[in-house]
């Protein structure tokens, strides 16, 4: 089996046709220079100083939480109950 990944700009849209169309899987990502900053920053200090990596993770966790306690008042309260089988 033959398997190939092609990278392209975001404005551009693979024009496919129907009999590729169903073998080919199109995957929508964004990657930014912050994305790959912060990432590049977590290997780098994982590697030297795990235990900073470690409380950096925790405090984002904690950044992240406050966050969206922030925003709870403005949600919908049908997006605060549990999925409904």
């Amino acid at each position: 089996m033959i398997r190939r990944c092609a990278l392209l700009p975001s404005p551009r849209q693979p024009v496919l046709p129907p009999s590729a169309s169903s073998i080919v899987a199109e995957v929508n990502f964004a990657v930014t220079r912050s994305g790959l900053e912060g990432q590049l920053l977590g290997v780098t200090l994982q590697f030297e100083q795990p235990e900073l990596e470690k409380q950096k993770s925790e405090q984002l966790r904690r950044e992240e939480e406050v966050r969206a306690l922030t925003l709870l008042p403005y949600s919908s309260p049908a997006a605060l109950s549990p999925p409904t089988a």
